[in-house]
């Protein structure tokens, strides 16, 4: 059990390490004026990204960490939940703010995000039967949208069912995940075995609804889980703040030795997992 607790004393003091350094720097860009569309929304993903990091250590139990008399919740699944959601949100900041494509591509992934966007705000509008007079002026948005896309280049070299996937708002994102990881520099199989599991309690698998059954709050194998939890959003607080400062280059100085040394090692063993 102390060797489990030790390890989660050090995820957690390393996660909370992380998050200040991305709370100030969250605080210091919002508001700035963004010199274009890229700073624009990553600057908005990353405070998303730096929120879900904070639901997730006020969630962590302080128990193994400090003695405490008051009762604590020891919510593995809300913690592995709002951890997959980081992740998302991680890839969602990388293709569209820091992942480097040519002109024509990256104007192609700002159209089908738009588009996309624009057609599941309409689709929910007329679900619930919206009178707003503004709808008709979001059908022609939608309409412009759809034609500047099926004239796009690149969504003409695309096969029947994908172009059908974009016209019908299904495919928002010109990539996946996987790709996206080995662009990061992120294992594929790291990346595979973060999501499996953490895809797990979102859906209520059959893996997570066992490991509910199996452990106890305060014993060692639930200390294990919300430790391994934590590393897991650790890992990509790092490369979210590794990658930030790429589109904020200022904001650098806000990260010392003891902080890039966190980033280091775990950057480090997301690319080299079982390589």
């Amino acid at each position: 059990m102390d060797d489990e607790v030790k390890k989660y004393k050090l995820a957690i003091t390393e996660l909370e390490k992380i998050f200040v350094t991305v709370a100030h720097i969250s605080a210091n860009i919002m508001g700035r004026q963004a010199q274009d569309r890229k700073q624009e929304f990553g600057s908005i993903v990353f405070t998303k990204i730096c929120c879900h990091c904070h639901s997730v250590l006020q969630l962590v139990p302080r128990q193994p960490i400090m003695a405490t008399t008051e009762p604590e919740l020891w919510d593995i699944s809300s913690i592995a939940s709002i951890g997959r959601a980081l992740l998302e949100s991680y890839y969602s900041f990388f293709y569209l703010s820091v992942d480097v494509v040519d002109e024509d591509m990256e104007a192609f992934r700002w159209l089908l995000w738009d588009y996309s966007c624009e057609f599941k705000r309409l689709q929910q509008l007329e679900l619930i039967g919206s009178q707003s007079p503004l709808l008709s002026d979001l059908r022609r948005e939608v309409e412009a949208l759809k034609n500047t896309l099926v004239e796009s280049s690149i969504f003409k070299r695309q096969t029947e069912s994908v172009r059908r996937k974009m016209t019908g708002g299904q495919m928002g994102v010109f990539s996946t995940n996987t790709d996206l990881s080995q662009r990061a520099g992120i294992s594929k199989k790291y990346y595979k075995l973060l999501y499996d599991y953490l895809s797990s309690y979102v859906h209520s698998y059959s893996l997570s609804i066992n490991q509910l059954q199996s452990f106890r709050a305060g014993s060692a194998e639930a200390v294990h889980i919300i430790a391994l939890l934590a590393r897991y959003c650790l890992v990509y607080m790092c490369f979210s703040l590794r990658d930030i400062t790429q589109l904020f280059p200022d904001q650098k100085l806000l990260i010392d030795n003891d902080v890039k040394g966190i980033m280091d090692d775990w950057i480090d063993i997301a690319r080299n997992f079982r390589e």
